[in-house]
C-alpha cells in the first residue's frame, strides 16, 4: 500500500510506460546485449509489482511535468540481474526458495528444483526438519523458515537442491512408492 495519493491508475501507467521490463512485459530494447555481451533481466515479476514500486507523474509528490516515473522501492530481479541470452517468459521455471534464519547465524538459502506443495511448505515453516539437517545448521536457536516463489532461468541460475531430495532428506518425507509393472501377457503357443 502506498503512503501517497495515486492519480495515475495501473492501466494508465501500463499504457504510458512501455519501456518497463517485467516477466509479463518484455520491451524490444531488452533483446540487445550490453557491452559485455550479457542481457538485462526483468526488474519485476509482474506489471502490478512494477506499478506498486513506482510513483508516476501526477501522483502526490511527483510533478505532472516529470517525464519519468520514480522508484519508491527496489527492483526484485526475479531471475537475477543479468542473463546470457535475451529473456523469454517461456524459459522461466517457477521454483521455491527456502530461507532459514536463526538468531545468531547468517540466513541459509536453498533454491529448489521445483515448487513445494502446501503440505511441504507447512512442514518447512513449522521447522519440522530431519535431525540430520538440523545437525548441519550452524545454530538452531530461534529458527524461522520462509518459503518464497522464485524462478530459475536457463543456465544462468541453477537450483541448489532437487525438490525430492529436500522433501526426503530435510523434511523426512517418505520415499515415493514404486509401482510394480504388471506382467506382460505371455504369448500363446
Amino acid at each position: 500500500m502506498t503512503d501517497f495519493k495515486r492519480v495515475v491508475s495501473f492501466e494508465q501507467a501500463r499504457r504510458q510506460f512501455v519501456h518497463r521490463f517485467t516477466m509479463e512485459h518484455v520491451p524490444g530494447w531488452s533483446r540487445n546485449p550490453m557491452n559485455d555481451g550479457q542481457f538485462y533481466a526483468p526488474q519485476f515479476k509482474t506489471d502490478r509489482e512494477w506499478y506498486d514500486a513506482h510513483r508516476f507523474p501526477g501522483d502526490e509528490g511527483l510533478s505532472v511535468r516529470e517525464e519519468h516515473s520514480e522508484s519508491i522501492s527496489p527492483e526484485t530481479w526475479p531471475v537475477g540481474r543479468y542473463l546470457s541470452e535475451p529473456f523469454s517468459p517461456e524459459k522461466a521455471v517457477p521454483v521455491s526458495e527456502v530461507i532459514i534464519s536463526s538468531a545468531d547465524a547468517e540466513d541459509f538459502r536453498l533454491v529448489l528444483s521445483g515448487k513445494l506443495e502446501p503440505e511441504s511448505i507447512a512442514k518447512a515453516q513449522g521447522n519440522n526438519f530431519s535431525q540430520e539437517f538440523l545437525d548441519i545448521m550452524p545454530s538452531q536457536e530461534g529458527l524461522k523458515t520462509k518459503i518464497v516463489d522464485a524462478f530459475i532461468y536457463g543456465n544462468d541460475k541453477q537450483p541448489d537442491m532437487e525438490l525430492s531430495v529436500f522433501e526426503r532428506a530435510v523434511l523426512n518425507a517418505p520415499e515415493p512408492e514404486v509401482k510394480a509393472k504388471a506382467p506382460s501377457p505371455s504369448p500363446e503357443i
